[in-house]
């Protein structure tokens, strides 16, 4: 069972530390319900933070990456900030060129969570308001963050509605467990065998190729990040691609692996969400560098709402949202 402590900041931001008994810890902030360090032992036995963080808490109030942020209401691009629903157009706010992403200006990014401590979890709950971001429906949320003795890192998703609106929750922590400038010699296996074709902008176009047609998505774990870019024949040189589970039912499974050689630091993503989003942080820049983290978004289909081939994202009221993202580390 986690030891759960309230970290002095000196501001109105709030960073509650879980500590398992081997010592591992990670820190969230109720800014965003934001994971800000998750420190594991390496091979060596030695204490790592293995994500990307801000030196001084305040720098997550002008933050522009998302870092280990909650995401919503809708994670990735909506195209051209808008869907329609019931024969009505919906509107969004546009802060990705003509699209909307990750939820807009309005993004659960931004929000302060109130928060409370049960048993060994760190629950984080706000509301967005019927017409943020443009999104319809009062949206009641809670994320709860816990550290098993395991070293797993466990995000339990919860929402309800009053009126019909998109859902799509995610975390976007930057991983780097070499503690390396660059993630590009970790290597990445993904449960899939299927990815989302992008367009130029992101947004995906709706047709679903194989991972076996197309060396550089083909990630089974045996060549580095590096290596596989190589294998790339596109002018975009790391990856923002949308990876569909093997297994897309509704349960908790392995989705994919990450691992460094250096560090001989392991971590498994399970998740109840049917696939997930690698990025490879080639748009972050100071004070990190292009390259230095990567995010492994577990979440559903982007664009789901503009894509009648997707499944559906829509949570009526009534209905209950319910997702988990495991974070696994082993050395």
């Amino acid at each position: 069972m986690a030891e759960i402590e309230v970290l002095p900041t000196n501001t109105s931001l709030t960073v509650l530390r879980l500590k398992n008994l081997h010592g591992a810890y990670i820190d969230v902030l109720n800014l965003g319900a934001s994971l800000v360090s998750v420190v594991v032992p390496d091979r060596n036995k030695n204490f790592k933070n293995v994500i990307l963080r801000y030196d001084k808490i305040t720098d997550y109030l002008s933050d522009a990456y998302y870092l280990g942020s909650t995401i919503g209401r809708v994670a990735n691009r909506i195209s051209n900030a808008s869907f329609r629903m019931d024969d009505c157009i919906i509107y969004l706010e546009k802060n990705d060129e003509l699209h909307s992403n990750h939820g807009g200006f309005s993004g659960l990014n931004r929000k302060l969570f109130d928060y409370s401590v049960r048993e060994n979890e760190a629950v984080f709950y706000t509301e967005s308001l019927d017409g943020e971001g443009g999104y319809p429906g009062n949206l009641k949320l809670e994320i709860s963050y816990s550290l098993s003795d395991k070293n797993e890192v466990i995000i339990c998703f919860r929402a309800k509605t009053d009126k019909k609106t998109p859902l799509n929750l995610t975390n976007h922590a930057y991983f780097n467990l070499s503690g390396e400038d660059d993630v590009l010699t970790h290597k990445l296996k993904i449960e899939s065998d299927v990815f989302l074709e992008m367009n130029v902008d992101f947004t995906p176009t709706g047709r679903i190729l194989s991972m076996d047609e197309n060396p550089g998505y083909r990630f089974k774990g045996q060549n580095t990040i590096g290596e596989m870019m190589r294998l790339k024949n596109e002018t975009i040189k790391g990856y923002n691609a949308y990876f569909i589970a093997k297994d897309t039912q509704r349960h908790l499974k392995k989705i994919a692996t990450l691992s460094s050689s250096v560090s001989g630091i392991y971590m498994n993503l399970l998740t109840t969400l049917p696939g997930c989003m690698f990025y490879t942080g080639d748009y972050i820049s100071r004070p990190f560098t292009s390259f230095s983290g990567l995010c492994l978004e577990a979440q559903h289909y982007p664009d789901a709402p503009n894509r009648h081939n997707f499944p559906n994202i829509i949570l009526r009221p009534n209905e209950v949202y319910e997702e988990k993202i495991v974070y696994a580390f082993t050395n």
